[in-house]
């Protein structure tokens, strides 16, 4: 009795931040624009004006896809449900991987081969491995893998541990991760804390590309598909939130590039609230899904996974032997191959003996 209390108290507290299967046109739409944002920044485009904002897109994208799972997962009647829709999840996103490794293999030999290649078979296959679960193969993969490992880590641990406690640890992991990738600069004169990130790394790489830093990200989502996160503020005031925060993090992305002369870094502290206000706004649109909308989610995909090698190994070289090359031209190159390619992508898998290019998206 006292369960099927706590359900109809939880549920009453539900309003429209928690998840809401039939307006995902607004998270579409994000999407795309995260995609978007993701190819700046790996084109360097505009830093001094782009920065800190581009680094909003991450944590984005992970509380978009953590916000729909557990939103999926909050209206399964049974354990044998959750756990297909986790297996759904991840075989989805496991394909995913396959289908862009493939394509990028050429690409990635080429990146990786001597970080793989060791003198002993065991130690090019530890590499590999930690590539695969904790970094990149092909440039940018560390996402895929770290939303699937992180799913599985949140869906287990929150068994025993509530939304909001499960907030607070990973908030702490947050910092850690924010520490590592902003201020180890300032924190390297302390052996301890070097030792014991070069430990950490030895096994897993940086934290900031792998499930590490997903982890908060992915909690934050699942809180507003849970309704744990309950907003009954005006829109006007997630606005004023978000300003606030927003100015918060320019002033903590200022005094970290002064500190330490490094201004692209990962993960900053401020990004969580900034993250959680755009989330919270992004909640309260009522965009319904249409074909288009479709396309531009299909697309933000493909453009993801394709873009990083594309632009690291191909148009950033090519764009640096022409004579005064406007600043943005790596990026227009770089994004319109890309737009290119889904839109390609997305006719030819229309074909019955092309539908395989749906794991493309």
């Amino acid at each position: 009795m006292n369960a099927v209390k706590n359900n109809l108290t939880e549920n009453a507290l539900l309003d429209n931040t928690a998840y809401a299967e039939n307006a995902t046109g607004g998270f579409d739409v994000a999407k795309f624009v995260l995609s978007v944002l993701v190819v700046a920044i790996h084109t360097y485009l505009y830093p001094d004006f782009l920065y800190p904002w581009l680094r909003l897109a991450v944590p984005l994208f992970f509380m978009i896809s953590a916000y729909f799972l557990f939103g999926k997962i909050r209206k399964c009647t049974d354990e044998h449900a959750r756990l297909a829709a986790m297996k759904k999840f991840t075989l989805r996103n496991l394909a995913l991987y396959l289908f862009w490794f493939l394509v990028l293999l050429p690409f990635t030999l080429k990146m990786r081969a001597s970080a793989w290649q060791s003198d002993s078979f065991l130690k090019s296959y530890f590499y590999l491995c930690r590539s695969f679960f904790f970094d990149s193969t092909f440039l940018a993969s560390w996402f895929i893998m770290a939303s699937v490992l992180g799913m599985w880590v949140v869906y287990f641990v929150s068994k025993k541990l509530g939304n909001k406690t499960l907030f607070c640890i990973t908030l702490c992991i947050h910092v850690l991760v924010c520490l590592r990738s902003s201020y180890f600069p300032l924190l390297s004169e302390h052996e301890w804390i070097v030792n014991a990130s070069k430990l950490y790394e030895k096994f897993f790489s940086l934290p900031q590309f792998n499930l590490t830093v997903a982890l908060f990200w992915i909690v934050s989502g699942k809180c507003f598909a849970d309704g744990t996160f309950t907003f009954r503020f005006k829109t006007v005031y997630l606005w004023i939130g978000l300003v606030v925060s927003a100015a918060l993090l320019y002033v903590e992305w200022l005094l970290v590039r002064k500190w330490t002369e490094k201004y692209n870094n990962d993960c900053y502290l401020f990004l969580a609230p900034v993250c959680i206000a755009v989330f919270a706004l992004l909640t309260k649109t009522n965009l319904s899904a249409s074909k288009w909308t479709v396309i531009l989610r299909k697309t933000s995909t493909i453009v993801y996974a394709l873009h990083a090698s594309l632009a690291y190994l191909v148009i950033t070289p090519f764009c640096r032997t022409l004579p005064n090359p406007p600043d943005c031209l790596s990026f227009l190159i770089t994004l319109g191959i890309c737009l290119a390619v889904s839109a390609t992508v997305l006719f030819l898998e229309k074909f019955r003996l092309l539908r395989w290019l749906k794991y493309a998206h």
